[in-house]
């Protein structure tokens, strides 16, 4: 096994009493990754100050999916959200009549 940190860390949600990152703050700091991503966009800067001087960096939301996923470093990827969170479908405008 390699001993190199991580390249990413899972999103992590809020809880039904509001929690934010809390959780995925403290495993960051034991991982070390390179990103820490959490779903909930508004829970971003709340984490981002709870690793301030860590060296991780945090995205947030379906876009911090797929910077994680797209980060040179990641050679694998594993996705495991549950419900329609993990259906990310996103419709494309209709194109020119023909």
């Amino acid at each position: 096994m390699s001993s190199a940190p991580p390249a990413g860390v899972s999103a992590s949600r809020r809880s039904r009493r509001g929690g934010t990152g809390g959780r995925l703050a403290v495993q960051s700091r034991e991982f070390r990754p390179l990103l820490a991503v959490i779903a909930d966009v508004t829970a971003a800067g709340e984490l981002a100050r709870e690793l301030s001087g860590s060296g991780i960096e945090v995205a947030a939301g379906p876009e911090g999916l797929l910077r994680a996923a797209a980060l040179p470093e990641a050679e694998i990827v594993l996705s495991a959200i549950v419900g329609a969170a993990g259906s990310c479908r996103r419709s494309k405008p209709p194109g020119p009549a023909r």
